[in-house]
């Protein structure tokens, strides 16, 4: 993105409270979303079939819930921010692969 970061740099303390505080606020509503999401996967919770693997349900929330909130967002950031595709990859994985895990914890956790 051309930014430089050093030690001239630094954040204040108050901005990077701020700056946490929102990022976990946000990583709250995420896993909230993806618990309630790998329950409506399940065939249990309609009362029509059995359950699969809890991977299985984990990894199809993650996915779909990556697909339709996450990469869009990327994908505007692309187009209307300009940013690089190589930054869009390495968003994208990182969201991914976060999901991945909230996923498979909360699928595992009983």
């Amino acid at each position: 993105m051309g930014i430089k970061f050093g030690p001239e740099n630094k954040p204040a303390a108050k901005a990077m409270k701020r700056a946490f505080f929102l990022q976990f606020v946000g990583t709250i509503f995420t896993v909230y979303v993806l618990a309630y999401t790998i329950n409506v996967w399940r065939p249990t919770v309609w009362g029509v079939g059995t359950d699969a693997s809890n991977f299985q349900y984990a990894f199809c929330a993650a996915v779909f819930t990556w697909i339709g909130f996450y990469v869009p967002t990327q994908l505007g950031r692309v187009s209307w921010e300009n940013r690089p595709w190589k930054l869009f990859f390495i968003n994208s994985a990182h969201n991914f692969v976060n999901l991945l895990i909230i996923s498979l914890v909360l699928s595992y956790w009983k």
